[in-house]
């Protein structure tokens, strides 16, 4: 005990400690702390350190030596915020809190830290734990390797297990022969029209050739019949086919027809086949009576 106030100074509660760092590793922080400036003429009986769950409030304090400077907290909730601060306490009372840090407890266990960069591209993202991502991002002109030209990134995942969900990728310039959206879409409707146009050549030509067999036909069984020169001929037909060096060529050829021209054949046509039919008739009865008299 001093004999004087004057060389004991009257004692006091300390000032405040200074927090430092908070390191996070999975559901642990670690808070570190410097010395005091001040005990307040009075020895350190104890450091207090405190965790607040933003979320909810909840606090957890634990009392350290006064020779401490760190402390881990442990079995935090993951996928929550913390504040950190630190305490001191001397015979005359405690100080008030130091300054105070904030961390993000992201559980599980931390992946091997991803490349800082790749060649021809970039990496965006560099927290390497549990439940967070990366993603590498090609550069202009090029693409991931092994994937589509139009696909330029790729991200990767850190699983529990403290390994990715994949590999770094390359990238791999893009061809400059490759063809771009606009280009893919007009060669494509290039070749639909192409093949539609095939489409009506060959119906084109199949139809002139039966047109002509046809016509070659009714030309043979109506070789013996004179028809009206009123009549048209109906050896023709909408669609004028030609043969010129082995290649069959279609023309349609509108022809405009009369109805009561039509109407007119039709019924020159039915006489005369009504005509030889009574005919034919006649010259059966003829025969029969013939051959009964001379019987």
């Amino acid at each position: 005990h001093c004999a004087s106030t004057i060389l004991c100074p009257p004692s006091e509660p300390p000032e405040p400690p200074t927090a430092t760092h908070v390191y996070i590793s999975d559901d642990i922080a670690t808070l570190l702390w410097t010395p005091l400036s001040f005990s307040g003429n009075d020895p350190i009986q104890k450091f207090f350190v405190h965790a607040v769950r933003e979320d909810s409030n909840e606090r957890l304090s634990f009392g350290r030596p006064p020779i401490s400077r760190l402390f881990s907290f442990s079995h935090l909730q993951i996928f929550s915020n913390y504040t950190f601060f630190v305490t001191a306490m001397n015979s005359q009372g405690n100080s008030s809190a130091s300054n105070k840090i904030r961390g993000e407890i992201l559980g599980g266990t931390s992946c091997k830290p991803p490349p800082s960069r790749i060649p021809n591209g970039q990496v965006i993202g560099t927290t390497h734990v549990y439940g967070h991502s990366v993603t590498f991002v090609c550069n202009t002109g090029y693409h991931v390797t092994g994937k589509s030209t139009t696909v330029n990134h790729h991200t990767l995942t850190c699983l529990s297990g403290g390994i990715w969900d994949g590999t770094a990728p390359t990238c791999t310039k893009s061809s400059s022969s490759s063809l771009s959206r606009s280009e893919e879409v007009t060669t494509i409707t290039l070749s639909i029209l192409l093949t539609i146009a095939t489409c009506i050549i060959i119906v084109v030509i199949v139809y002139c050739q039966s047109k002509r067999r046809k016509g070659r036909t009714q030309h043979q069984g109506q070789a013996d019949v004179d028809q009206p020169s009123s009549i048209p001929n109906f050896a023709s037909s909408e669609l004028n086919c030609m043969h010129t060096d082995n290649f069959i060529y279609g023309q349609a050829i509108a022809l405009q027809y009369n109805q009561d021209n039509r109407s007119k054949m039709q019924a020159v046509s039915d006489e005369e086949r009504q005509s030889r039919s009574d005919n034919d008739a006649l010259d059966n009865v003829v025969e029969n009576t013939y051959a009964s008299i001379n019987y």
